[in-house]
């Protein structure tokens, strides 16, 4: 059941190399995954500030609301 399966991605939360692999399983797995992967994000260089900023603003962009913290 994909209450056992959230759970169990909860769990990974501070495994991201785990998360993203997780992430390409399928569709059911990668809703969960985004909130793990993307609650908070760091960008440690202006390039990545500016590459991300661009990400947000597609009208594309699924994950924005899972940021929290950045």
């Amino acid at each position: 059941p994909q209450e056992l399966i959230d759970e169990i991605l909860d769990y990974l939360a501070d495994d991201k190399y785990s998360l993203r692999t997780c992430s390409l399983v399928c569709r059911a797995w990668v809703l969960r995954t985004r909130a793990c992967l993307f609650e908070s994000c760091r960008l440690s260089r202006e390039r990545h500030v500016v590459g991300f900023g661009e990400v947000l603003q597609s009208p594309n962009c699924t994950f924005l609301h899972h940021v929290r913290s950045m």
